[in-house]
């Protein structure tokens, strides 16, 4: 780990405009080696910066979009599936049909951009992944 993302959990951390994250013991940038003997966690830091990593990883984000999509799409075609057998075509010959058309329709694209989605999320992101290391969270 490196020396900032200590200071970045730590209680003793400050914030300068121009510095950035320094040392509030010692007012000036980080210098120990493998760990800090002064470090004190902040919790309440921690849990802010697992949820921004969380929000930001696009494979967790691609997944819960995913899903989204599908548990929308996948009721609606259904739905448009039934009404059209129930009434014994798809040609319209009512409001019920045109509702039908309707679900079969958004339901397939609703269908469509889910699978693309997770399609996405478990797909190769190692090329898109950002390094939180080198985005400054605070």
């Amino acid at each position: 780990m490196k020396q900032i993302d200590h200071c970045k959990k730590c209680l003793n951390r400050e914030i300068s405009r121009t510095e950035g994250i320094l040392c509030g013991l010692t007012h000036q940038k980080p210098n120990f080696g493998d760990s800090c003997p002064d470090y004190k966690a902040d919790v309440a830091q921690i849990k802010r910066l697992e949820r921004f990593e969380k929000s930001v990883n696009k494979s967790e984000v691609a997944k819960h979009d995913g899903f989204k999509y599908l548990s929308i799409g996948i009721p609606a075609f259904v739905i448009g599936i039934i009404i059209s057998v129930m009434y014994d075509s798809i040609v319209p010959k009512s409001v019920f049909h045109l509702f039908s058309i309707i679900g079969l329709i958004l339901g397939f694209l609703f269908i469509v951009f889910g699978v693309l989605k997770l399609y996405q999320a478990y797909g190769d992101f190692e090329d898109d992944n950002t390094d939180l290391d080198e985005i400054d969270l605070l």
